[in-house]
């Protein structure tokens, strides 16, 4: 019979199942390192003199609810004291930005107000112009040209108050659509503070004027009926004087639709069909 318990052992063995008596064997020496139960009695465990062993349990009068300050009643908060909120950190960026403003709010004004003063120290009116009359006393329209005589009475006034006007240059032009007929030029002279003064002109037609066919044919018939349209314009430079100050200035003046009257026969002279000045239009 052992012989036969062996084999069958042997067969487990080969077969990849350990030994039973085997198990059994570990069980028993781990079960005596190991006990199931300990006495706490039993377990001596060494301290130095001065540990105070741990009370076990709860005191009588412990409160779970309540917790004393220690070393942590700094992080105590009272929420009982009146809320403070928190003050805005100033913002560079912010700053920056109200400062570059200012100084162009600051500068823009002040740009505005040197543009016064200067405006006010310096500002000028332009002079005041008006035909007053003009006289043809011939006029002859030829093949070729337009030939004739123009005496002309301009009125010039000066409306500043402590600026005086120095007529240094100037010519005067007569003109027929678009075509210069005659022109001279105009004597300088000197013209006070508001006050006034007239601009004689004396233009004749100067040799080697020759118009366009059409042009004379247009000029012959308003010749015929009677009134012909020229326009007047004067070239002037002048300088605005005063004890401080002193500018210079060009303008072009233009009188436009002058309307002369001729008689009927060809040596008739011709006058302005309105007796009132006719206002001049000026250009810079």
């Amino acid at each position: 019979m052992d012989f036969s318990k062996n084999i069958e052992n042997q067969q487990k063995t080969v077969m990849g199942y350990p030994s039973m008596a085997r198990h059994n064997e570990i069980s028993h020496k781990q079960a005596a390192i190991f006990p199931s139960t300990y006495d706490n009695n039993s377990i001596n465990v060494l301290h130095p003199p001065s540990y105070i062993m741990p009370a076990q349990g709860y005191p009588s009068n412990y409160n779970p609810n309540s917790y004393p300050l220690g070393a942590d009643a700094a992080y105590y908060v009272n929420y009982s004291q009146k809320y403070t909120p928190l003050q805005e950190e100033n913002n560079s960026r912010a700053s920056f930005g109200r400062y570059m403003t200012s100084m162009m709010l600051i500068l823009i004004i002040g740009m505005i107000m040197f543009s016064l003063v200067i405006w006010l120290l310096f500002g000028t009116e332009k002079p005041e112009f008006h035909l007053v009359s003009m006289e043809v006393p011939s006029l002859m329209i030829t093949s070729t040209s337009i030939l004739g005589n123009w005496q002309v009475n301009v009125s010039m006034k000066n409306s500043n108050k402590d600026l005086d006007i120095k007529l240094n240059t100037g010519n005067t032009a007569i003109i027929y659509k678009t075509n210069v007929l005659a022109e001279t030029a105009v004597d300088p002279f000197k013209l006070a503070s508001q006050s006034s003064a007239i601009l004689f002109s004396n233009l004749t037609t100067s040799a080697g004027t020759f118009l366009d066919k059409g042009i004379l044919a247009e000029a012959t018939g308003e010749r015929n009926n009677g009134v012909l349209k020229f326009t007047l314009q004067i070239y002037l430079g002048i300088q605005y004087t005063s004890n401080t100050e002193s500018k210079t200035e060009r303008l072009r003046i233009y009188c436009n639709d002058v309307k002369v009257q001729f008689g009927h026969g060809p040596q008739d002279k011709g006058e302005l069909t309105k007796a009132d000045p006719i206002d001049c239009l000026i250009n810079t």
